[in-house]
């Protein structure tokens, strides 16, 4: 990681990727993604998932080689807990973007203490108006008991995955939403643990949808910020229309497929409708990176992240370099790890 890392950074005086793809375990992808913005620069897209698997229990895998395109490459290696990142020069414009199809409520609160010992995945307590509380008691009167009705509990610990899908917590900046999928409500303490970091003072609200009409909601989102995205070029010098698109990279939560289940095919049709019906390939995830709107790299759940290529060629400009304080410090930890 160290190597990889100095690496990239080495790369940021010349012309700057189009873009980065990362495929990661969960568990640190904030992290991951400030190293990636500190190494690559703020104005390098990023788009990716984290790994996935069939139960949820860290059978998931990463595979890499190692190397640069056309020229050698190392022997395959493969992890359960590592971290597979694509730095890409492409020849066409690019656009991209992360949005989802959830709506805010009227249940909006402020978080008020977290646990450090997972950067903010397991919130405490949340105060809603009424005073800081543990998660639990929140949480339930929110979701009218909706979260803990029927979820299945070992050691403790109740699974909520299900349960949350369609009335998941969000973060709320203007009209954006940041999705963060609950996954295990901790019964003695009234904790709530989740599939992204949260932190303290952060304003969050309750989503909701129903699985007849998420499909539509999430093509109609990905429509529209799809074409904002290409209106602010993604990362590439001039925007392009859709008409343009050749082709298509979509990231989607694996737990929404399986939520919205009979609709799916529904919501892929749509989707493919926004690309224009082009060339496109799909990967389902447990937690999806891409860029806000604010064109900031950020990571959330039950997310849909779209990578568009265009028909117009890309000019390739020398980046000028803008090295901040964070940027030299990011750069002199980094050596001293690679020495």
């Amino acid at each position: 990681m160290s190597t990889a890392m100095a690496s990239l950074g080495r790369r940021r005086e010349g012309t700057p990727p189009s873009f980065a793809v990362i495929l990661g375990s969960p568990g640190d992808e904030e992290i991951i993604l400030d190293g990636m913005t500190a190494a690559l620069g703020d104005d390098v897209p990023i788009i990716g998932g984290s790994s996935a698997d069939n139960d949820v229990t860290s059978s998931w895998r990463q595979i890499a080689k190692a190397g640069r395109s056309g020229l050698s490459v190392g022997t395959p290696s493969v992890s359960s807990s590592g971290i597979t990142i694509a730095i890409c020069w492409a020849s066409c414009q690019t656009a991209t973007t992360l949005t989802s199809g959830f709506r805010t409520t009227s249940c909006k609160g402020t978080v008020t203490k977290v646990d450090e010992a997972d950067h903010g995945r397991t919130i405490l307590e949340i105060d809603d108006g009424s005073g800081s509380k543990p998660v639990r008691s929140v949480y339930d009167r929110w979701s009218n008991g909706k979260i803990l009705k029927g979820a299945p509990v070992a050691d403790g610990v109740a699974t909520v995955l299900a349960s949350s899908s369609f009335c998941p917590l969000g973060e709320v900046d203007g009209s954006y939403v940041r999705v963060m999928h609950p996954a295990f409500m901790h019964e003695k303490t009234g904790a709530l643990t989740t599939f992204a970091d949260a932190r303290v003072g952060m304003e969050v609200t309750m989503l909701d949808a129903a699985p007849e009409s998420l499909a539509k909601l999430i093509s109609t989102s990905a429509k529209e910020l799809i074409t904002d995205a290409m209106g602010m070029s993604g990362g590439d010098a001039t925007a392009f229309e859709p008409h343009e698109v050749v082709g298509a990279l979509m990231i989607f939560c694996g737990g929404l497929v399986m939520a919205i289940d009979d609709s799916m095919p529904i919501a892929a049709e749509q989707l493919a409708e926004a690309v224009g019906h082009n060339n496109t390939m799909g990967v389902c995830c447990f937690g999806e990176q891409g860029m806000n709107h604010r064109r900031q790299a950020c990571h959330g759940n039950l997310m849909f992240g779209c990578l568009l290529f265009s028909n117009k060629p890309r000019e390739a400009k020398p980046r000028t370099p803008r090295r901040t304080q964070a940027h030299v410090a990011f750069d002199d930890d980094w050596k001293e790890l690679a020495a």
